[in-house]
């Protein structure tokens, strides 16, 4: 909330200014004060409600003359506290102010205050409260309360600005309805559903344990045995039977929040319902319904295991039967504390779009596969759904329901070999019409064969799980366009994103279906971009030679598909293995292009690693030639060459050392000189023998990582750091040559041979 702005008025006289100078001064002044105060601004204290960081009031006059400054006032305030003193002051109040308040279209609480309260006698004032306050709070809901203050003697003035603030920090008009007695429909929906998630065991029940979870969620504190017994009694009064064994109801526990109202403990209310992320109009908080989760291009959204978890306890939950399935009557208690099934379930015909058992009801792995399409094809709702149903995040650095998501790897080139690393695909089933679309969707979902045909007019879903090779399972999505088919796949951009394989399906029995391909194809270009996979349906029945341009087998061959389409029918049981198949090319994307030339980009980004490679490494290997290997080759031929003049042998050992490329012949040096020579060999050699150790990392990961999109797109790094630690390597080997160690050598030219075949196994991958 922030700041409180509250409003004073009434009529003149009625100590307007005498209360605000009481709350400020703490005592009553007996000097004439202005008629008009100014803008007072106070600091929150003991007792302000914890949201409230400000609290400023502002004073106003009672004048026609002053009318415009009122009515200015009264529009920027966030309550009003209204004064009256006399018989006079409180007729006007239902006469003059609250219509007037009405008028201006001022929709704010307020507090009426009976002020001069010392003026009256005990009796009188008791009868007050029953004959003038009760008819108008019952006329008028925007007061919000009423209290009898006096400042002279101080009494109950703090008590009166205390009631404005809560006024708006905690409202009553959303609760409760005084007219009726009774808690307003909205707030008895809300509750009902704050019992049901604190429900854990889904009895109907709140038991001791649920109760003191709850206590703890919303106001941070244990509650004693004593006062757990208090609460019970308080419900056993009123409504017996809502106390049992097993807890409290749910009846008794709206009764026990509506004594909290009429109590003026309304505070306690909203405490419970900010603590379920309730805003002040009894709606869930839009950055808790809808939290920021933005996911990348060429990316998808999946459950993490903790989003799994979640939904598996959920079912297992509300699986009362113990049968496996959720009926309706549990699919109605599981989407309880929700608006309803979501719009995406009901437009995918669901339950029918996932798995379910013989009678009909939603299986624990139909219940996941649904989840996991809806995830994969609209993330905010399974994140509005997760806030709706009570998901509860453990993760303290993401204490939102974006804890029970993740985002996948982004795939940015398909026809590159590898795995994608993703958990949920998605396929579009595209054909002819009475092609079988509908019946492999069918037996996706192990649905029986209905022979009658009725085309598809509104686009079909079905999600099931597929296990493939060694065990892993991943979430399959087909999909049937329907009518939607020319504008989703016209929509090149979204279409290249979300789909991971189209399935091209034809009748090969009828001898029209396959010519739908080929037109379909070219009219659509971008589909080349797309694993393809073809599908001959109903090969349980006669083959027939196809009318068009190309046979099915002829027009994949020239397409350089891996094989001829498969032919298949969704009465055969090996129909199980065409999912696999669909589900393989979604996983592995480059077996299932139509083509497997390599694109422009791609072949000229191999061209130029290669050769910046060849480059770096042949200037390496130069520099290490030209100024160690060649030299200390001669100086050892030199050495070793008897049938040499002894005068040429000498000559060529002189100009070699003046070339400085060995230490000449000098006096044995110091032994300080000697320490300090070995302790810098020792280093070098460390350091190459880390540098060793680093290019055979690097050769090993380019030859297991050669075919991973990500390592292509990093090579160049990689022989960037090749070629400066060659050169870093050669520069040392220089100096160490000069020192005569010989072993050195040696070993910074076997990293030379490690580098050549380093760019021999990249050379080998690229052609």
């Amino acid at each position: 909330m922030g700041t409180v702005r509250i409003c004073v008025c009434g009529d003149e006289g009625t100590g307007k200014s005498s209360l605000i100078t009481s709350l400020v001064k703490g005592v009553f002044v007996t000097n004439k004060i202005q008629a008009v105060l100014p803008q007072v601004t106070i600091p929150p204290t003991i007792g302000t409600p914890d949201n409230v960081t400000t609290t400023t009031i502002v004073d106003t006059s009672a004048l026609p003359q002053d009318r415009n400054i009122l009515a200015k006032e009264l529009r920027k305030s966030n309550v009003i506290l209204l004064v009256y003193s006399d018989h006079y002051s409180y007729e006007r109040v239902a006469l003059f102010w609250l219509p007037y308040f009405r008028s201006l279209g001022v929709n704010v609480p307020v507090v009426l205050c009976a002020n001069k309260s010392d003026l009256l006698h005990e009796h009188g004032e008791s009868q007050s409260i029953e004959e003038e306050m009760l008819p108008i709070m019952t006329e008028f809901k925007e007061i919000d309360s009423c209290i009898r203050s006096s400042a002279r003697t101080h009494r109950n003035v703090n008590e009166s600005f205390f009631l404005c603030q809560k006024a708006v920090t905690y409202p009553i008009s959303p609760l409760y309805d005084s007219k009726e007695s009774v808690l307003k429909p909205a707030a008895v929906h809300v509750l009902r559903r704050i019992f049901y998630l604190c429900d854990r065991d889904r009895d109907g029940y709140l038991n001791d344990s649920e109760i003191e979870s709850f206590q703890k969620r919303c106001f941070g504190k244990h509650l004693s045995k004593e006062d757990l017994v208090n609460i019970k009694d308080t419900i056993r009064r009123a409504l017996p039977d809502s106390v049992t064994p097993s807890g409290i109801d749910a009846k008794g526990f709206l009764h026990l929040n509506k004594l909290y109202v009429e109590k003026g403990r309304h505070e306690t209310v909203w405490i419970i319902l900010r603590a379920f992320q309730y805003t002040d109009n009894l709606s869930l908080q839009e950055e808790f319904l809808h939290p920021r989760f933005e996911v990348p291009p060429f990316s998808s959204a999946e459950l993490s295991p903790a989003g799994y978890r979640f939904l598996v306890d959920l079912f297992l939950l509300c699986d009362k039967d113990n049968d496996g399935g959720l009926n309706e009557e549990e699919l109605a208690s599981i989407f309880a504390p929700t608006p309803g099934l979501p719009p995406s379930w009901t437009e995918d015909s669901f339950p029918s779009s996932t798995v379910r058992n013989e009678a009909g009801h939603v299986t624990l792995q139909g219940w996941l596969a649904q989840w996991s399409m809806t995830t994969f094809t609209s993330p905010k709702t399974t994140l509005e759904y997760l806030a709706y149903l009570g998901f509860e995040s453990f993760d303290r650095n993401n204490p939102t329901t974006t804890a029970a998501l993740q985002i996948t790897k982004p795939r940015k080139r398909r026809r590159r070999p590898g795995r994608v690393g993703r958990n949920v695909v998605l396929c579009h089933v595209v054909g002819a019409p009475g092609s079988g679309k509908s019946a492999l969707l069918d037996a996706f979902l192990s649905r029986g064969f209905y022979p009658s045909y009725r085309p598809t007019i509104q686009p079909r879903t079905a999600v099931n799980t597929v296990e493939l090779p060694g065990g892993k399972q991943c979430y399959m999505i087909l999909d049937e366009l329907g009518e939607l088919e020319p504008a989703i796949l016209d929509n090149e951009a979204k279409l290249l994103d979300q789909c991971d394989v189209i399935a091209y399906t034809y009748d090969s029995s009828d001898p029209d279906s396959f010519a739908y391909i080929p037109k379909l194809r070219a009219k659509y270009p971008h589909l080349e971009e797309l694993p393809s996979v073809f599908i001959a349906l109903k090969a349980d029945l006669d083959r027939t030679t196809q009318r068009a341009e190309l046979q099915p087998d002829e027009y994949t061959s020239k397409l350089n598909m891996s094989g001829p389409p498969l032919h298949v029918s969704v009465t055969w049981n090996s129909i199980q293995e065409l999912f696999v198949h669909i589900a393989e090319a979604a996983m592995e994307p480059s077996t299932a292009f139509p083509r497997v030339e390599e694109d422009a980009e791609g072949k000229w980004m191999a061209w130029g690693i290669a050769i910046g490679a060849v480059v770096c490494a042949s200037a390496a290997a130069v520099v290490i030639w030209r100024r160690v290997l060649k030299p200390l080759v001669l100086t050892l031929l030199a050495e070793h060459l008897p049938h040499l003049p002894r005068r040429q042998k000498s000559q060529l050992i002189t100009n070699l050392h003046y070339r400085r490329f060995i230490p000449s012949a000098q006096k044995p040096a110091k032994m300080s000189d000697a320490y300090e020579r070995e302790r810098q060999n020792n280093s070098l050699l460390e350091s190459l023998s880390q540098k060793t150790s680093a290019l055979k990392s690097v050769t090993v990961n380019i030859y297991d990582n050669a075919r991973d999109q990500e390592m292509i797109d990093n090579t160049s790094d990689v022989f960037s750091s090749l070629s400066t630690n060659i050169k870093s390597s050669a520069s040392r080997l220089t100096r160490m040559a000069r020192q005569g160690d010989k072993i050195a050598v040696l070993k910074l030219a076997a990293i030379v041979v490690g580098a050549g075949l380093v760019l021999w196994v990249v050379l080998g991958w690229i052609f």
